[in-house]
This record gives C-alpha cells, structure tokens and sequence, in this order.
C-alpha cells in the first residue's frame, strides 16, 4: 500500500469515517472499532504490522477523539492498494 499526500492546506476540517489524518510523520485511517468507538488505524508502513489499530485513542464521539489528537490534521491523500 502505498500513501499519496496530496495536502496543501492544513486547515482543520471536521473528520469524518474513512478520513486519513496524519501527525506529520505517522498516518491512520478514522475507523470503527468492535465497540463502535471511533479509533485511529495505523497507517504505518515501515514494517509488517501496518494496519493495526490503535485502542489507545478511542472515543464514542469524532469530535472528542479530534481534539485529543490535536497536533493531527486530515490528510487529502489518496491510499493505493495493490
């Protein structure tokens, strides 16, 4: 898989399911997990546990979990998956 940046702006936008955010060095994926909480899957590709998901930054609400993660932004990227 592979991760293309496409951001220009970092303007905060409200996230959303399935947006790819990014703290300038790492990027996740805003899923659901098996509790329904919204959770940040890893999008780290330098080894072989790049989708794991990240239970540590769990929240019922997006917009809590986007303010515990404040220094990440959304990401206009385009994921390949081959």
């Amino acid at each position: 898989m592979e991760i293309i940046d496409k951001t220009k702006d970092k303007k905060e936008e409200q996230w959303q399911l399935g947006d790819v955010v990014s703290d300038g060095e790492h990027y996740g994926l805003i899923v659901k997990d098996h509790k329904k909480d919204y959770t940040v899957m890893s999008l780290d590709l330098k080894d072989d546990k790049s989708y794991d998901a990240n239970h540590s930054f769990s929240s019922p609400y997006l917009v809590i979990l986007q303010d515990t993660l404040s220094d990440w932004h959304k990401v206009n990227a385009k994921l390949v998956i081959e």
